[in-house]
């Protein structure tokens, strides 16, 4: 398909700027690609590194909250690296800096029951419920 021919050149950079919605709907089933472009065109690098298999990245779906969803990387119970998709880009990149080299159970404390408006949740709220599922899906 078109998409997969230009799958590694800057066109597609172009395109997902101009046309969001059918590139993520033909990027559905391939996230590293999506990855890859996103990267370089926020980068300006040809080559940007992928995601190695071995890191322990998380994908949380939002609800109620402005960003879509929020990415975690989690290593010996301690947040390594939080990426908000979408969101308020100064609050959420506050949050996620500020939890960074935190303990996830610090991190809930501190985060769970914040509010945005009237909405009855938050994205730092969201991302105390993202650490709960996480701990809920890692216990044996």
């Amino acid at each position: 398909t078109l998409i997969d021919n230009i799958i590694n050149t800057n066109i597609l950079v172009i395109i997902l700027m101009y046309a969001p919605a059918i590139v993520k709907k033909r990027l559905r089933d391939k996230p590293t690609y999506l990855w890859y472009l996103i990267g370089a065109g926020i980068a300006g690098d040809r080559s940007p590194a992928l995601p190695h298999e071995e890191e322990k990245m998380y994908t949380y779906r939002t609800k109620g909250v402005c960003a879509r969803a929020i990415d975690i990387e989690i290593e010996d119970h301690t947040i390594r690296k939080v990426r908000f998709q979408g969101g308020c880009m100064g609050n959420t990149q506050g949050v996620a800096a500020l939890v960074q080299g935190m303990d996830v159970d610090e991190a809930i404390r501190r985060l769970k029951g914040i509010q945005c408006g009237f909405k009855g949740t938050s994205c730092p709220d969201q991302l105390a419920l993202a650490l709960e599922q996480y701990k809920g899906s890692t216990v044996q």
